[in-house]
């Protein structure tokens, strides 16, 4: 009897060293996962600070394979491809980060910033996901009315051309903005005083369908994460483009 107990406790002691090394295994699986997954996210901010996004992109690719449960990969993703004016790929991203994704409530608020800027298709994807908040794509919209006014004589304006259109004076030597301009950018954007924040520009790029200067402006929290951006009109600081308010992310 003593001889049955001591192989049973042996049998048992060998049962619970393989459950408990099966679970040190998964844990530093996990640990070293999430660790590869952190890496390639801030080796992929890097190179999109530098605006390198061929390079960030594959980056952030690499850290969804890792962890595709994670909404953070898909955001920096989209926000890759929508800073490289490369739209309905930012929104193929953000609608598998939405089926995929444990937590995709910032992915929801960006499918509804990029949802004007894509094509009809991409559009009734966004829409079926969250339709209280975008309208539906599929619906035809009421044809303009036509009145009998005669329309006023445009006013003759001078080409919007790159080759025309001076840079600001009110801007830096090189045509970004000043640091005045980028607090009121910043204000804009409705991002917080208190909040710490770092900023970057893109260099002055011609917009041929609105025939303007733009200069992008992203802010970035204290991890490094975008919390907001826009391309801004070089001379008039409007709002033109990849329009990204503080949502307090």
């Amino acid at each position: 009897m003593q001889k049955k107990s001591h192989h049973l406790f042996i049998v048992l002691f060998i049962i619970l060293i393989v459950v408990l090394s099966g679970i040190f295994l998964i844990l530093f699986s996990r640990i070293k996962q999430d660790k590869q997954y952190n890496e390639l996210l801030s080796l992929g901010d890097k190179y999109l600070r530098e605006l390198n996004y061929e390079d960030a992109a594959i980056a952030f690719q690499n850290a969804i394979e890792i962890s595709e449960r994670e909404q953070t990969a898909y955001l920096r993703l989209a926000e890759t491809y929508t800073a490289a004016q490369d739209y309905n790929r930012a929104a193929d991203v953000l609608v598998a980060g939405y089926d995929t994704a444990d937590d995709n409530t910032l992915i929801q608020s960006r499918m509804i910033a990029v949802y004007s800027l894509v094509s009809p298709s991409r559009q009734e994807q966004i829409h079926q996901r969250i339709p209280q908040d975008v309208p539906d794509p599929t619906q035809e919209k009421p044809a303009p009315s036509v009145t009998a006014a005669a329309s006023p004589t445009p006013t003759p304006t001078a080409s919007l051309t790159p080759e025309a259109q001076e840079p600001s004076a009110e801007t830096n030597s090189d045509g970004s903005f000043t640091e005045e301009q980028l607090d009121t950018i910043r204000q804009m954007l409705r991002i917080p005083e208190n909040l710490d924040t770092t900023v970057t520009q893109s260099a002055p790029s011609y917009w041929d369908a609105g025939e303007r200067w733009l200069i992008q402006v992203t802010f970035y929290n204290s991890e490094g994460v975008m919390i907001a951006g826009a391309a801004f009109d070089q001379q008039t600081m409007e709002m033109c483009r990849n329009i990204y308010m503080y949502s307090g992310g």
